[in-house]
């Protein structure tokens, strides 16, 4: 992008040989180059013609679903299925995802976006560290997350999670705001704003 910004800035300038018109389009081609990638790492990617560029899915926003897992509680049968609220906060090179259910908080650590066009596969992967929202405990746990990233309609983020403590489940997400919420109770009401 650079060589082909100086080429034109000679060109225009019709000075093709002197060496300060060459110094001078160089500077202009890596300036230019510069600040396109800058407004493009900060805005540009979120427009689907800039994403062409680099294909990164925006996640950016609130998004709500159904965690079932395996636990079992004290009388020994299965829980159901939990709503959950997960917010993901997101910029060109890094992404951070929180969860949110009645009773925990979930911070990631890690996080990674796997994206394979040809192949298919667009999974967002991560770690992450539970904590009971009740203060008063001192559970913790941490896991992983394996969610394929589905796009039609609306966004929707599907797959299996793995804890420390030997229990698995299945998360089906779906995008409702590009909003952050900061709780669950928050999400609610920003869900049921939305009915």
């Amino acid at each position: 992008m650079a060589s082909v910004i100086t080429l034109i800035y000679m060109v225009v300038l019709g000075k093709e040989g002197e060496p300060s018109t060459i110094l001078r389009a160089i500077s202009a081609g890596i300036s230019i180059t510069s600040v396109f990638w800058v407004i493009h790492v900060k805005w540009l990617w979120k427009f689907p013609l800039f994403n062409q560029i680099i294909v990164r899915p925006n996640l950016n926003g609130t998004w709500e679903g159904e965690l079932v897992s395996d636990w079992k509680g004290e009388n020994g049968r299965q829980v159901a299925p939990k709503a959950i609220i997960v917010v993901i906060r997101q910029d060109f090179l890094n992404f951070h995802i929180t969860t949110f259910t009645n009773n925990f908080i979930g911070v990631s650590y890690v996080e990674s976006l796997l994206i394979d066009k040809p192949r298919g596969v667009q999974k967002v992967v991560y770690l992450y560290k539970k904590e009971t929202a009740d203060y008063g405990t001192q559970e913790s746990n941490e896991g992983v997350s394996e969610l394929r990233l589905m796009s039609n309609d609306k966004q929707k983020l599907e797959g299996r999670y793995w804890t420390n403590i030997k229990t698995n489940g299945y998360l089906k997400l779906e995008k409702v705001s590009e909003k952050h919420v900061e709780s669950f109770e928050e999400g609610q009401q920003l869900l049921q704003s939305k009915i």
